[in-house]
């Protein structure tokens, strides 16, 4: 089966079975969390302060139950509140924001690794756009039969991409038969083509089905037989969010669909005509994002033509949620109409790492203050008792304070890079 297949489809369909994002092998330089470093040798390091305390006292005092005494307190006292209670916590709190938000998160690691997002490559069709598009205008190159006009339909509603289900929707309902015995092809990034009638049908992208200015086009063998131009229509609030967005990260249009299309998006937007990439098939789009990628780039696409940019960016979305393909392999998805909630992870991947921080210098402080007061025998194992409790409540206390809204914007950090694509 994978022979029979072009080497997109192969790249695309023979991808590992769905799985969480993080369980992807690691990058150079990406790296375990300091907090989770830090957990892992938490034990051990206690215990060996404890048995160090153990000793120095005994043979201080060889007194047992005196050096039993300062052990119990100290093991007490000793209280991994940030990375046990503080940092979960704040983790849950963000991921309950941002599902309200309308965003939902599949990979555990992601508000880690977004922390270092830089580069937000969007894709434009179905992803900037709502995906809703209409013909705006159809015209007829060569005279034709009514019978290829079903072969037009067939061909478009054999695909979910926006602009076929455009094509299909615009076909007088006399033509609307499913011929369920025909075979259609999707190449993708290309289009969808048939063999029946004693001849090859295409609906495609210009280049695969003819050579004429228009979104799509359907032809034969001999030629071009209809073109369509098709309008499309920004999310609500992609302006706003890509001008929001470009100002801590840099935003970056790619996509299949043609240079003018491209162009008059990226105007709407307000983004330089340098940051668009336009006509790219699925392997170009990887290759892109593969190339710019630093371990700090965002994709956000939303159909099997992102599958593989998808796969090479360090962090990915979609706001197809109802395209389990898709959505399957990304970090996370959207599950509203708005572009908004992304904004609001990056933001909420910083709040966590800033909290984070936060609980561990509480966490090293009161250790390294009462462990020490433990170890010179200064506190009781009541006393201990009672006050890691409290530092608990106290760290769960500055974590949440932390995670208020914070008005104050922060200051932008990333580092330009240039990208020459050809």
């Amino acid at each position: 089966l994978a022979a029979g297949l072009t080497p997109a489809w192969q790249q695309i369909l023979l991808l590992e079975a769905p799985r969480p994002a993080d369980d992807r092998p690691p990058r150079p330089g990406e790296g375990r969390p300091f907090e989770d470093m830090v957990a892992r040798y938490w034990v051990l390091t206690v215990l060996a302060f404890a048995a160090v305390g153990f000793g120095g006292w005994y043979l201080i005092s060889g007194s047992l139950s005196r050096s039993l005494s300062v052990v119990v307190g100290l093991l007490v006292v000793t209280c991994p509140c940030a990375f046990g209670l503080s940092v979960p916590i704040a983790h849950e709190v963000l991921l309950s924001r941002l599902r309200k938000a309308g965003l939902f998160v599949r990979s555990a690691t992601f508000l880690e690794r977004a922390q270092r997002i830089r580069r937000v490559f969007f894709d434009k069709t179905g992803t900037l756009t709502t995906g809703e598009l209409r013909v705006r205008r159809r015209e007829e190159l060569r005279p034709w039969d009514p019978e290829a006009e079903v072969v037009l339909y067939n061909l478009a509603a054999r695909s979910r991409h926006p602009k076929a289900r455009a094509v299909a929707e615009s076909i007088p309902q006399a033509s609307r038969r499913y011929l369920s015995g025909l075979t259609v092809t999707e190449l993708p990034g290309q289009g969808m083509e048939c063999v029946t009638r004693g001849a090859r049908y295409r609906l495609g992208r210009r280049g695969f089905a003819g050579d004429v200015p228009a979104d799509l086009i359907f032809g034969d063998e001999a030629g071009p037989i209809q073109s369509f131009l098709l309008d499309e229509t920004l999310r609500a609030d992609a302006r706003e969010e890509a001008h929001a967005l470009s100002k801590d990260c840099e935003i970056w249009l790619v996509t299949g669909d043609s240079a003018e299309k491209a162009a008059a998006v990226a105007s709407r937007l307000g983004l330089a005509e340098e940051r668009v990439f336009a006509e790219l098939s699925p392997l170009d789009k990887a290759a892109l994002v593969s190339s710019a990628d630093e371990n700090d780039t965002l994709m956000i696409g939303d159909g099997l033509n992102d599958a593989l940019a998808v796969r090479a960016a360090y962090c990915s979305g979609t706001p197809g949620a109802e395209r389990a393909f898709l959505a399957a392999r990304t970090d996370f998805y959207l599950t509203g109409d708005k572009l908004a909630p992304i904004r609001e992870a990056l933001r909420a991947a910083h709040d966590l790492g800033r909290v984070s921080r936060r609980a561990l210098q509480f966490a090293a402080v009161y250790n390294g203050v009462f462990v020490s007061l433990a170890l010179a025998g200064l506190m009781s194992p009541l006393l201990c008792a009672v006050v890691m409790p409290l530092s608990s409540v106290t760290s769960i206390a500055l974590t949440l304070r932390g995670l208020q809204p914070n008005p104050v914007e922060r200051p932008s950090t990333w580092k330009p890079f240039s990208y020459k694509y050809s």
